[in-house]
């Protein structure tokens, strides 16, 4: 009966140790904590196994002339220990990272902001099956560092409330949660989550004000020209959107991030300009976003018509905003009295016409760094770069050869496209954005961080509405102007790769190597193969 039930203790301890295996060699990592216990439990079941066994085998009397055999039930229990230590040890226990430049250790930086943790972190992994090893390996080494991190698998399928509640769009995204706020992150960068979990730690919010007031475009607007799509796209990369007017406050909020203004039809007074010049003095990041002509423009936009299907007769040519376009100047910005016109066959890719120029390659910038898909620009005016003093001034975004800028509105409008430089029309490329980075103001605190003062200004507004949002880069060119105007970099983790380290050898060496490995190794385990046969032998005897 004992032996019976000592058999039964050593299956169990086999399966549940197979169970762990299992675990993780499908990768899933949603029941982790049933099976460690089930994984502990399987290696306790084998031990008392292998030590009953044992003992038995102790207490016989050894016979000399009887060879030892080893029982398979005993075997497979001592593999299976060895197995299930070895998993919950490289999973469960201390971790070594054993390369060069550690490439498998967090940053000094990210253990700093582990240590300053005072409340648990929930981390929630919206990610494919496949794709959840690179995650797991990553955020292990956080919940290794700090008992208050967690880590969660999500199955989307089997919990699409959860996904809702986090307004989660698309598979590869992770929540960081931390005391009731949260924030989303795309991608496994160790950068991304170390810097998550310092803004939720110290409660940072960045905040970005539309200006209104002016006609600018409706950001909550779901029609073809609002831009609702544009920010749901800004909350999901955790910034608090709000409006301003300045007939209720006489400043941009000293909260305010970023202050964008996204397409006014009416200029803006003078008082509010003063306004926008206060706000620039203090080192306030701001995004201007100009459309060429209004009469034009609006007729485009909202009938949707093509740009050469317009009367004449109901163009403006006397040159809106003066206003804004006069502080735009003085930030070292021109903004063109123009229309660019593309002729490429750029457009014929994404279903536009000449009215609408592409970009398809970007001047070398911060915040066209990462950025590799074409974006369009319907309806858009050139701006081109001027000097000033102290301010380093840049275009980061240009149309290809065969484009141009047009000043000769009736003419477009009439339907005549051709280019005459003696008119004033400029051959391409033609620049669309600007951007403008000068000195930080002097901190007022010593503890304040410095920040350079940032403003960028595009000849278009459509690229962001609601219609545009079909065009690959669009959106990404969007938030990426935002983020760079937002400057919250934070720490900077760089990647690291595995150094190569070859050995490089000499013939001669080469050669030793060889035999080494084809005679010498194999030669030892054959002599010490024969001695243990004659021992043996001579036991017997």
């Amino acid at each position: 009966m004992a032996n019976h039930l000592l058999t039964l203790v050593a299956w169990l301890g086999t399966v549940l140790v197979a169970l762990v295996v299992g675990r993780f060699a499908a990768a899933d990592a949603r029941w982790d904590a049933y099976l460690v216990w089930a994984g502990i439990a399987g290696v306790v079941c084998l031990c008392v196994y292998g030590l009953v066994k044992w003992r038995d085998r102790s207490d016989r009397t050894p016979v000399a002339a009887e060879p030892s055999r080893l029982p398979a039930a005993t075997l497979v229990a001592g593999i299976g220990i060895a197995a299930a230590v070895a998993m919950l040890a490289g999973s469960y226990g201390p971790r070594w990272d054993v390369t060069g430049n550690r490439v498998f250790q967090l940053s000094s930086e990210t253990r700093d902001v582990l240590r300053r943790l005072d409340a648990p972190v929930r981390i929630l992994l919206f990610v494919e099956d496949s794709d959840l090893p690179a995650y797991r390996d990553l955020l292990g080494e956080y919940a290794a560092h700090s008992r208050l991190v967690s880590v969660e698998a999500v199955d989307v399928e089997a919990e699409p409330a959860l996904a809702r509640l986090y307004d989660v769009q698309e598979y590869g995204t992770s929540v960081v949660e931390y005391k009731g706020r949260f924030e989303l992150i795309r991608g496994a960068r160790e950068q991304d989550f170390t810097n998550a979990l310092a803004r939720l730690r110290e409660g940072r919010t960045r905040k970005i004000y539309f200006t209104t007031g002016h006609a600018e475009r409706d950001i909550t607007s779901t029609e073809r020209v609002g831009y609702s799509d544009i920010i749901g796209a800004l909350r999901r990369d955790n910034f608090v959107v709000e409006t301003v007017n300045f007939t209720e406050v006489p400043d941009i909020p000293a909260d305010a991030t970023v202050t964008i203004v996204a397409g006014p039809r009416a200029d803006l007074f003078s008082g509010e300009i003063d306004a926008l010049r206060r706000y620039r003095g203090k080192g306030g990041a701001m995004l201007v976003l100009v459309d060429p002509f209004e009469d034009l423009k609006r007729y485009i936009t909202e009938s949707g018509l093509a740009l050469f299907m317009m009367d004449p007769s109901s163009v403006s040519g006397t040159g809106e905003l003066r206003n804004l376009t006069g502080f735009i100047r003085g930030e070292g910005a021109e903004l063109g009295n123009d229309v660019v016109v593309d002729q490429s066959e750029m457009g014929q890719f994404i279903g536009t016409d000449a009215s609408v120029p592409v970009a398809a390659r970007y001047p070398r910038h911060p915040i066209t760094r990462e950025l590799s898909a074409l974006s369009a620009y319907p309806m858009a005016r050139s701006v081109t770069p001027a000097r000033a003093a102290g301010k380093t001034i840049a275009a980061f975004i240009e149309t290809s050869d065969r484009t141009w800028a047009e000043t000769d509105i009736r003419q477009l409008g009439a339907g005549q496209l051709s280019m005459d430089q003696e008119e004033g029309d400029r051959p391409g490329p033609i620049p669309l954005g600007v951007a403008i980075e000068s000195p930080a103001p002097p901190a007022r605190a010593v503890r304040t961080p410095v920040r350079q003062s940032r403003l960028v200004v595009v000849g278009d507004s459509d690229f962001a509405a609601n219609y545009s949002a079909n065009i690959p880069g669009n959106a990404e060119m969007f938030l990426s102007i935002v983020r760079w105007l937002a400057q919250d970099e934070g720490v900077t983790i760089p990647a690291r790769t595995p150094q190569e380290r070859q050995i490089t050898m000499n013939p001669t060496q080469h050669t030793a190597v060889l035999l080494l490995a084809l005679l010498l190794l194999p030669g030892m385990a054959a002599g010490v193969a024969v001695h243990l046969r004659r021992h043996r032998s001579d036991a017997g005897h």
